[in-house]
Order: structure tokens, then C-alpha cells, then sequence
């Protein structure tokens, strides 16, 4: 059950490194650090939805599981339902 990679954001790549602009306090004046906080907050979004989407698939997993490990304790060796007597 993975996930489709086509649909996946790269993560991006802070533009400071080696900017020739850099100073201190660039980032309140470069648009291009903007642009970056932008995407880097939509990648974050995206990655946020991936773990819930995971974290729900898992519950629904071990659930299932359960389920089927507790149905399986009440069969006894003929398949048939184990009729206790009170």
C-alpha cells in the first residue's frame, strides 16, 4: 500500500547558500526567500496529510487484524463455531 511518487513535491532547497546578496536580515527583503517559505510550507502540507493518510491506514490495518485473529480463537478444530456450555 505505498504511495504514488508522482504526486509527491520535492523538498525545496533554502536559496541562501552561496546567495552573493546574503546579509543580515535579507530574508524580510528576498522575494526569493518568500517564494521558498511558500513552497516549503506547502511540501510541510503535504507531508502532514501523507503521515495522517499512513497513521489511518495503519489503524485500519491492525484493526483488521484483530478482528480476524479474535474470529479465528472462537473456530475449534472441526472450522465450526465452538459452542461453550453455561
Amino acid at each position: 500500500m505505498g504511495r504514488s511518487d508522482e504526486s509527491r513535491p520535492l523538498k525545496p532547497k533554502a536559496p541562501c547558500l552561496g546567495c552573493e546578496d546574503r546579509h543580515r536580515g535579507c530574508h524580510s527583503q528576498c522575494e526569493i526567500y518568500r517564494q521558498f517559505i511558500v513552497a516549503n510550507e506547502k511540501f510541510r502540507e503535504w507531508r502532514k496529510l501523507q503521515k495522517d493518510i499512513d497513521h489511518t491506514i495503519s489503524e485500519n490495518a491492525i484493526t483488521n487484524a484483530i478482528a480476524h485473529t479474535q474470529c479465528h480463537a472462537k473456530k475449534g478444530a472441526s472450522g465450526g463455531l465452538v459452542r461453550y456450555k453455561k
